[in-house]
């Protein structure tokens, strides 16, 4: 994981490193995103895996049409350049059923799993689990009125 702060500080040393890392079989992710009002340009000069939603608009997306629609744009734009996406903070059903709605490709929150000391992750890693990246399942949103 490299935060978008970082990434963004140095363009070309970031995008330098990240194509030496992904030279290695590393997948790479940008964290963070959206945090510092980021530019979508630098999501196609990093040539990055995986894009982390920050936890900030999806812990307020349920309630929040805006936090809702960002967190919508920022997965388009992350699809049409070929880039996976990770939801930090799904910490409640609500959450990841709103981010089912949006089609992220991924979650990670406590609605998915508690979080694990570094020894108990490599331990599941060592074993062949992907303790942290989660697809959401699909869920249909119920309506009130």
């Amino acid at each position: 994981e490299l935060t978008e702060v970082t990434a963004i500080s140095r363009v070309t040393a970031a995008a330098a490193v990240i194509g030496q890392l992904r030279g290695l079989g590393c997948l790479v992710a940008l964290d963070d995103f959206g945090v510092r009002g980021s530019s979508y340009g630098y999501v196609r000069e990093l040539p990055v895996d995986l894009l982390k939603i920050d936890a900030s608009f999806i812990r307020n997306m349920t309630t929040d049409a805006v936090a809702f629609a960002m967190v919508e744009a920022m997965h388009k734009i992350a699809l049409a350049t070929g880039i996976r996406t990770v939801a930090t903070g799904a910490d409640d059903e609500a959450t990841l059923s709103a981010l089912s709605l949006v089609k992220v490709d991924f979650a990670q929150g406590a609605a998915i799993g508690a979080e694990l000391s570094l020894a108990d992750a490599l331990q599941d890693c060592a074993a062949g689990h992907d303790a942290e990246l989660q697809r959401p399942e699909p869920r249909l949103a119920s309506t009130t009125t």
